[in-house]
């Protein structure tokens, strides 16, 4: 997933002149479908300390 291409895509679809406020909601609900990668990532590196492997 690409989560800032997902922030740009919602704002440019979603937001309007008359609801500024929208902005922070919007970005928030763009990198939701993206925290279980963030979630799993620091669980491998931070708790369990597993290095990258490339092949």
């Amino acid at each position: 997933m690409n989560t800032p291409s997902h922030a740009i895509l919602n704002l440019a679809i979603l937001i309007t002149p008359q609801q500024p406020t929208a902005t922070l909601p919007i970005i928030f609900c763009a990198v939701l479908p993206d925290m279980p990668m963030f979630i799993m990532y620091f669980w491998a590196k931070v708790i369990r300390r597993r290095q990258s492997i490339i092949i």
